[in-house]
């Protein structure tokens, strides 16, 4: 029986069945790509309230989009859609204009914070338009006495589209990037890769590059289904362009769906199951595609257990549809924290509101609250030093963690405010 103290913290081949089978997981987070085709523009007006029809019958906790093009769109989105009942469960990460290339589209998550936290994010930067990462960690319902936070790498891109020769060079190029950028994190991260890759086939020099058993993290496709896509109806349970088959307000592609554009990939750890993130197997959909409507709009493929309300929105929304898939969370166990570390030759304690320690060599320290809010993080040289929020410590307990640059890792429980 796991024991675990009651108190809100943190946590951190070949083809192969994938996922892990668990009974019961702690946490279930369900994750969505998703093109919003130029939003908030065009007509008609009102897609906030089209995507919150879809949110309704879908139920991601974390959205990753692309085609986003003003900071006003990614508010009308929350507000409207993600927000409208009240509830203030979702925010969104900084809206972060394109600094690659010309382009005018933008990436950006929103994610339910009841299940992660958003600790960092940042622009892999490309030729043509931005790559954008979010690191998470999610909120343990319970203060687990461990040195691990469960983390979660989500990268969006929006590569290049086109069917020429220059187009398909071009996604490489992209690829290169967002390859490199993810070996630079290192081995064993939980890492999803969303968004609209606009490839034709798994020969392509960027889906092959993404998904190279040889990288040092091999990117994996759950849908597990080599070939060319386009056109080919062999494929049409996992087609995701057009819902549509004409343009409608005079923006977004037509001619049913008959390609597969958009992903959602997997670190091989999360995909096999070898990490406390794991894939949920068979949780890999094109939403609304049941399957049946090779070359048609959303609306033919019927019978269908999403409605047509449901399948009305898709329309309405983008030309693309939605890929959703589910990661199962497994929380670390409870080993108990230690009272006190100086064996370590570290040490921390708070006193009238502001936090000091002293250490051996030099590390790096992150101090969290009962909510699993981030309160602050520092690198420290060795020897003594202090920090003081602006106003005071949050009221108490804290999480403070270590990480040394001699590798020494440790927590403890140290106490905030008292009000």
């Amino acid at each position: 029986m796991r024991a675990r103290i009651l108190l809100l913290g943190l946590v951190g081949l070949m083809w192969c069945s994938p996922g892990r089978a668990k009974a019961q997981p702690d946490e279930t987070l369900r994750v969505m790509a998703y093109n919003l085709l130029n939003f908030p523009d065009p007509v008609p007006a009102g897609r906030a309230d089209t995507f919150k029809t879809i949110f309704d019958a879908s139920l991601p906790d974390l959205i990753l989009v692309c085609e986003l093009k003003t900071a006003a769109g990614a508010e009308s989105l929350l507000s409207n859609a993600l927000n409208a009942d009240g509830g203030g469960t979702y925010r969104r990460a900084d809206f972060q204009s394109n600094t690659s290339g010309g382009s005018n589209l933008q990436n950006l998550a929103f994610y339910n914070q009841n299940k992660l936290a958003l600790y960092e994010q940042a622009i892999v930067r490309t030729h043509v338009r931005d790559i954008n990462r979010y690191t998470f960690f999610f909120r343990d319902p319970f203060l687990a006495g461990h040195n691990d936070t469960t983390w979660l790498d989500a990268y969006m891109v929006h590569f290049k589209a086109g069917s020429t020769v220059s187009d398909e060079n071009d996604r490489a190029r992209m690829a290169d990037s967002l390859r490199a950028a993810i070996d630079r994190r290192g081995l064993n991260r939980n890492v999803v890769v969303g968004g609209d890759f606009n490839v034709g086939t798994s020969a392509e020099a960027a889906y092959a590059t993404l998904d190279d058993p040889f990288a040092d993290v091999w990117l994996r496709d759950p849908a597990n289904r080599p070939g060319s896509w386009g056109s080919n109806s062999t494929y049409a349970d996992v087609h995701t362009q057009s819902t549509r088959t004409s343009s409608i307000f005079g923006d977004g592609s037509g001619g049913g769906l008959d390609d597969r554009y958009d992903f959602l990939l997997l670190s091989s750890n999360v995909f096999t199951g070898s990490s406390p993130v794991a894939y949920a197997g068979d949780s890999y959909t094109a939403f609304g595609n049941n399957g049946n409507c090779y070359n048609n709009s959303i609306f033919a493929c019927s019978p269908n257990p999403v409605s047509r309300r449901v399948r009305s929105a898709l329309y309405y929304m983008s030309d693309h549809l939605p890929v959703l898939l589910d990661l199962e969370v497994t929380y670390p166990e409870f080993t108990a924290l230690p009272t006190s570390i100086a064996a370590v030759d570290v040490r921390a304690w708070t006193a009238e509101g502001r936090l000091y320690g002293e250490s051996r060599t030099g590390g790096h320290w992150t101090l969290f609250d009962l909510t699993g809010r981030l309160v602050a993080h520092a690198a420290v040289g060795p020897g003594s030093w202090s920090w003081t929020a602006d106003n005071h410590l949050p009221s108490g307990p804290l999480l403070w963690r270590w990480q040394g640059a001699d590798g020494m890792q440790t927590a403890k429980l140290l106490p905030g405010t008292h009000h």
